[in-house]
């Protein structure tokens, strides 16, 4: 009861003495909390809280007794509403703060991709014709590679908030480490995995390359040698990806740097824009909060990116 006495309480209770006369309030160990000290032999009545006795109201009749405890019951459970429902009101004006940031974020990516789109048909008519050239110069590789860095453009051009089948990013990412491979051969070792029944989930676009991008860049570019692991199965109603790779791994201060960057949306990636912090902001976005977004890391192991999204088709 004595962390239940607030000054409020206290001016609540007052004007009940000039109908019901003098009153104490103990604890639950019959310590007085306030007001006069009553004798020994007056009523008591209970106060109940939450289902629990918090303490009790001391006077010197019955019936007073029972519409103090009565009146304190009803004045905590009434505070304990005004509470809840100013509690309510904070974590919805909060929603309303996050996602007006996530609006202008996408806004903001949004204008960023208009302001990339500078004659687009031209430069993808310049790369096929440029590939056109190297196959007929007998250049099928070069061929190859002029495609899919067109396609790789023109998928990065897309509208930043739409949404795309895991299937057609797993094929964006494909022309990544296409072009990828023609500068690292046979160093980097890429394997993809993914079940079936994941390929027609519904995921941000551009959620996968960055970070593919991030493991080969940060993870595995100074070594000799590495590998490349992306995978993507169905669990019940989610879809679980990730991706790892056994590059230099990241040290710990750096690591919960790279966090703090992820929870505030900063950081960029290379051929994109788009770092692993925007990627968590776009999902939590286009799903809510039901979204996971863990990064673990050990120096000279490698690191690893789980995500665990809704299943949307």
């Amino acid at each position: 009861m004595r962390e239940l006495m607030t000054d409020g309480l206290r001016e609540f209770l007052k004007p009940l003495r000039k109908f019901l006369g003098a009153y104490d309030l103990l604890d639950c160990q019959g310590q007085s909390i306030a007001f006069a000290q009553l004798p020994e032999q007056m009523c008591l009545a209970a106060i109940s809280y939450e289902g629990r006795t918090v303490g009790y109201v001391r006077a010197a009749a019955p019936d007073a007794c029972d519409a103090y405890a009565s009146s304190i019951t009803s004045y905590l459970k009434a505070h304990k509403l005004q509470r809840e429902t100013a509690s309510l009101q904070s974590r919805l004006i909060e929603e309303i703060r996050v996602r007006t940031e996530l609006e202008e974020a996408l806004k903001f990516m949004e204008l960023k991709a208009l302001q990339s789109q500078v004659n687009p048909h031209f430069l993808f008519n310049t790369l096929a014709t440029i590939a056109g050239v190297a196959l007929l110069e007998g250049a099928p590789e070069t061929n190859g590679l002029l495609l899919a860095l067109a396609r790789l453009l023109r998928y990065s051009l897309r509208m930043i908030g739409q949404s795309v089948s895991l299937q057609e990013e797993l094929n964006n990412v494909s022309d990544y480490l296409s072009i990828q491979g023609a500068r690292f051969g046979d160093r980097i070792k890429v394997e993809i995995c993914v079940d079936e029944a994941a390929r027609d989930a519904q995921i941000p676009v551009l959620t996968l390359q960055p970070l593919v991008e991030n493991a080969i860049i940060h993870g595995l570019e100074s070594l000799e040698e590495g590998s490349l692991t992306l995978t993507a199965r169905k669990e019940a109603g989610s879809i679980v990806v990730v991706v790892s790779d056994s590059g230099v791994g990241i040290p710990a201060q750096r690591l919960s740097d790279i966090e703090k960057a992820v929870l505030n949306s900063t950081g960029r990636g290379h051929t994109t824009g788009i770092g692993i912090g925007n990627v968590r902001k776009r999902l939590q976005h286009f799903f809510g909060t039901d979204t996971v977004c863990q990064l673990h890391s050990t120096p000279g192991e490698g690191t690893r990116v789980k995500l665990v999204l809704p299943y949307v088709k």
